[in-house]
Order: C-alpha cells, then structure tokens, then sequence
C-alpha cells in the first residue's frame, strides 16, 4: 500500500512536469500547474522525511538494545572477575593460615607470624 502511494504520486509528478511543456509562459494555467508540482514535490519531500525518521528510530533502538547487552555482560564480567579475586585471597589466606597452624601444633615454638598473619594481608576494600 504504502509503496503503490508512493509511485502514484511519482507518476503523477512524472504527468504534471510533462504538462508543463505544453502550456504557455505567463499564462494562469501554467502558474497553477506550476504550483501544483511544487506541492506535489513538497509532499514526495515530506514522505522521504518521514521514511528517514522511522529508518532513524529503528536504528536508535537497536542501538539502544545493543549498548544494554554490552552492559549487562561488562558487569557480568566484572562480578565474576570480583569473585574470583575474593576466592584467591581467601584460598591465600586459609593456605598460610594452616601452614602456621602445623608450625605451632606442638606447642614447643610459638611465633608471632600467626598472631599477625591476618593484620598483614591487605583486601581490597570493595566501596
């Protein structure tokens, strides 16, 4: 429908530009087909202008679609980058955790090194 519209009002620009060889100069015949093809131009413009928008809007929102996929992975990825991080120091942790306590099992040496072992490891502060 919307394509048949569109070549009707081509064809009938096509006839009324034609027209306007065959009628005479200065004449009031050939000013109002004059102004008649300058409307119909004015609305084949306007119809390119409305087709462009609506070729604009479609594209804006799979563009918008596309940025909040992007994002939704970037955090995706960001979270399980963070609990990744969290499980190395805590396997860090609970390795040198368990080294000093085979070290003090007998009793015979204490050290300082477990005391202090917590205070020494620097987590991220995750604010």
């Amino acid at each position: 429908m919307e394509n048949n519209l569109r070549t009707m009002l081509e064809e009938e620009l096509e006839t009324q530009i034609a027209n306007l060889s065959t009628l005479e100069s200065g004449t009031k015949e050939k000013a109002s087909a004059v102004e008649d093809v300058t409307k119909l131009y004015k609305l084949k413009l306007e119809e390119q202008k409305h087709i462009f928008e609506a070729e604009k809007q479609d594209f804006e929102s799979e563009s918008e679609c596309n940025r909040a996929k992007k994002e939704t992975i970037f955090r995706n990825v960001q979270l399980g980058t963070e609990v990744l991080i969290f499980i190395v120091e805590l396997g860090f942790a609970w390795h040198w955790a368990r080294k000093g306590f085979e070290f003090e099992k007998d009793g015979t040496f204490t050290s300082g090194t477990l005391k202090s072992l917590f205070s020494r490891f620097k987590f991220r502060n995750r604010s």
